[in-house]
């Protein structure tokens, strides 16, 4: 993830226009992610917060769960196993 940011930062923004205050970011699939992705994720979370939404990530494995441990999002943004998990956290 990284290339994708732009979008994902265009989708949220359109989500939050619309109301729409509590999302999760499927990472599913997802293998990597560099600096660019962890400024997306760093901007959605404040974004949901400022607005009184919750954020939350599903699916993070691997390398892509050790970066946000060493960047310490994982303390920021709670991690789930599954979408259907992150949603029933709400």
């Amino acid at each position: 993830m990284g290339r994708d940011s732009q979008q994902v930062e265009n989708t949220v923004t359109d989500l939050l226009q619309r109301g729409r205050i509590n999302l999760v970011l499927d990472l599913a699939g997802v293998d990597g992610i560099d600096s660019t992705g962890v400024g997306m994720v760093s901007f959605t979370f404040s974004k949901v917060k400022e607005r009184g939404g919750h954020f939350r990530v599903a699916s993070g494995e691997g390398s892509v769960r050790e970066v946000f441990r060493v960047t310490l999002l994982d303390t920021l943004v709670p991690f789930h196993e599954s979408v259907d998990a992150a949603v029933a956290s709400f």
